[in-house]
């Protein structure tokens, strides 16, 4: 799980360098904790291990639907790891983000949809299709994409402060970022063999934009226009860019735990 950084939280030696506006010591080291301890939750869910040798099994007989169906069960558990980790991070948050705290919890109800729809029918298909083969061979030109998008996000030293540390946002150019994002992976994944695994990718990116306010943007030509002007108004701070940088981890991790 990625850590969701604010202005009041500096991501240097994990954590290690606190910000005194965050307003007390102790939260810093309870940011650690919950995050440790939503990691541990989900790994007591999921063994990727077992998941594996589960998938490898029910590849001959065509039955990773019924495996996918085990596991999708555990959502209202997953769900609760990582309410767990983001509830510690509000004191750390400044007003206007901490209204964003839904919307983190929304996009991830969405990703446990998209991934449990028909208990797990998408990634059955995405898999049957030769999504994870698909993965793995366009999994370099994948990477290129997250950081050329993101290069600009980047700190160029070590030694990140606090003004290196971007608010998080949920407006035109995180979400043009996230758009660009989809646009280059999808076209990297439709050069593979079937067109089943760039279709199902790029469902899972429209998927996770429905949950947020990046809804309301058009992107054509290179341009940006609010197709509602009010609800743009109203966009909560929160970084798309954290959630795009964390479905192409996902996919890779995805990769790894099937071709492995």
């Amino acid at each position: 799980m990625p850590y969701l950084i604010s202005k009041k939280i500096a991501q240097y030696k994990r954590f290690e360098l606190f910000v005194p506006a965050c307003g007390a010591v102790k939260y810093i080291y309870t940011v650690k904790k919950a995050k440790n301890e939503a990691t541990e939750c989900i790994k007591g869910l999921v063994d990727i291990n077992q998941l594996q040798e589960e998938m490898e099994k029910a590849k001959p007989t065509g039955d990773l639907d019924s495996v996918f169906k085990k596991y999708c069960k555990k959502t209202p558990e997953f769900k609760g790891c990582v309410s767990t980790f983001t509830d510690s991070l509000k004191p750390c948050l400044e007003e206007e983000e901490k209204q964003g705290m839904a919307t983190v919890l929304n996009v991830t109800e969405q990703l446990a949809e998209f991934i449990c729809f028909k208990e797990g029918d998408r990634i059955a298909l995405f898999i049957a299709e030769g999504g994870p083969e698909c993965l793995e061979s366009s999994k370099d030109d994948v990477w290129k994409c997250v950081e050329t998008v993101f290069k600009k996000h980047i700190p160029n030293t070590e030694e990140v402060t606090i003004n290196d540390i971007p608010l998080l946002l949920f407006k035109a150019e995180q979400c043009k970022d996230f758009h660009n994002l989809q646009t280059c992976v999808v076209k990297q994944l439709e050069k593979c063999k079937e067109p089943t695994p760039a279709n199902i990718i790029d469902s899972l990116f429209n998927f996770v934009k429905k949950a947020t306010p990046c809804a309301s943007y058009k992107f054509v030509d290179e341009s940006v226009e609010a197709a509602n002007k009010s609800q743009a108004g109203r966009t909560s701070s929160f970084s798309l860019s954290l959630y795009a940088v964390l479905i192409g981890v996902t996919l890779l991790r995805l990769t790894a735990s099937v071709t492995n």
